[in-house]
Formats: C-alpha cells, structure tokens, sequence
C-alpha cells in the first residue's frame, strides 16, 4: 500500500465517501486521519504505517469495487502486498487536513451522490452515439447506410423501384439482422450510458482502438455485470478502485489476464 495514493484516492472520493460511511465510520476515519497527520509531520515512520494499518480497518467496510479500495493493501487477487512508507510519502499525507475538513460536513443528499457518481463515470473517454454508428456502418436510425441510388436509376421512395410486383405481396423484411441488436439499442455485452440531454455515450475502453467492436472479455464480463439493466453500476465497477486486481479494470484490460478480470466481476456477482 502507498499512503500517498491512499490518500490522494480519498481526497478524490472525499464527496462520495462523506455519504458513503456512517456517521461512526466517518467519525473513526477522521480520527486517524488526525493521527496520520501528526505522526507525518513528526516523521514517525512506524507511526504512520500504524495509522494506515487503522485507517484501512475502518474503510474495510466500502464494497469492493469502490474507488479507494484499490489503494487499501491485499485480497485474493490482489498483486504484491503493504509496503513501509518512506521518508517522501510520509511527507506527502501531510495534506490530510483538506481531506478532513470535507469529511466533516454533513453528507450530501442521496440524488446529490448519484449526480456526481454519474458525472465521474461520463467523464472518461467516450464515443457519442454517431460516433458508435458510424464506426459499426450503421444509419442513425438502426438500419444499414444505403450504398447509392438503385441501379434503374430511381431514387429510393419515389414509387417505381419500391413498388410490388402486380399480384404479388411486399414481404415483410426485418429491420436489422435476426440475431443483431433493435434498432437504436446497443450489441449485446457493450456498456452504453445514457447522458442527460447528451445522448448515449460508450466507453472507449471496451472497444478494440479505432474500433467500436468490442473485446471478448469485456463484452463477457458486461454480460455477467448484467451491464443491459444496471449500465451505472457495470461502469462504475469497471472504472473504480478494485482491491482484488490491486487498480481499475477497464485499466488493467491486456495487462491482466482476461480469465482474471472475469474471476473478479464473478466474486462480485456472487457476494451481491
């Protein structure tokens, strides 16, 4: 674990962790961050590993795929393990006392969390809707772009062309392929974030570059992520702190093991 990480983390989430933790928890983490702070300032190197080692205790209570939970030290799948602070990091938790002012406000309101946890995740590199059409060839409606005009020379809608033969009935088409998506809805296993007043937005991480086919891995674990009914959630596990993968999936995807990333999204599914 790096403290200085930790604390940079918590600083981050510092908002969402003020409606996250109870009013004991938070009491208790403020606590040692008190703790922390003095034994910094008076370079106590032991102290400081003894006020993470506290601090850590009292988070422990954040899910697992919460933000701050990469930086709390090992789970099962977590890689290398608590290391001493040295002289620098121990300096840098100085600047806990920013954090503890934030955390001692009351907590926002609940649709206040959700606002801001939706503005984190649309933040990251996205493609809009068009975006994700065009690279599929796909027509803003569902459909198949038109290659041209008809080969008679008719522009299409204009009544010869499209026109039934005489005695015989239009058959009835489907509008996209059996086994594609409807129209307007997203493949199957990709994460899609609706905006308010922007639009569907997809998370470039789950695509392969310049691309909007996704990988394997991905569009297995949004699958598992049931990512169709809770694309919130799905994000926000593959865009959080993961203490089992020691970072963030979408982070970790060719540098991990796929079989790894979908053991974690499966721990996940199975504890809730």
């Amino acid at each position: 674990m790096n403290p200085a990480d930790l604390i940079t983390s918590l600083r981050e989430n510092a908002e969402l962790l003020r409606g996250e933790l109870d009013d004991g928890t938070r009491e208790e983490v403020v606590s040692v961050l008190r703790l922390l702070h003095g034994e910094a300032a008076a370079g106590r190197a032991q102290g400081v590993a003894r006020a993470l080692r506290r601090l850590t205790r009292a988070l422990s209570v954040l899910p697992p795929g919460h933000p701050v939970c990469a930086h709390l030290g090992t789970r099962r799948y977590a890689i290398g393990g608590p290391t001493l602070p040295s002289a620098e990091e121990t300096a840098r938790t100085a600047g806990v006392t920013e954090l503890i002012d934030i955390l001692r406000e009351p907590p926002p309101e609940p649709g206040e969390l959700r606002r801001r946890a939706r503005e984190r995740l649309l933040a990251v590199p996205s493609l809009s809707g068009e975006e994700h059409d065009r690279l599929l060839g796909r027509a803003p409606d569902g459909g198949t772009p038109a290659d041209g005009p008809p080969a008679d020379g008719t522009a299409p809608g204009d009544g010869a062309a499209d026109a039934p033969s005489p005695g015989r009935a239009t058959p009835p088409g489907p509008a996209v392929p059996a086994d594609g998506p409807a129209p307007g809805a997203p493949p199957p296993g990709v994460l899609r974030l609706n905006a308010p007043g922007g639009g569907p937005r997809y998370p470039r991480f789950q695509f392969r570059p310049g691309t909007a086919e996704p990988l394997p891995v991905v569009r297995r674990i949004n699958e598992l992520l049931r990512a169709d009914r809770d694309p919130w959630g799905a994000a926000d596990w593959w865009l959080g702190g993961n203490a089992w993968l020691a970072g963030v999936p979408a982070d970790l995807l060719g540098r991990l093991p796929d079989d790894e990333l979908v053991r974690a999204a499966a721990e996940l599914v199975e504890a809730g």
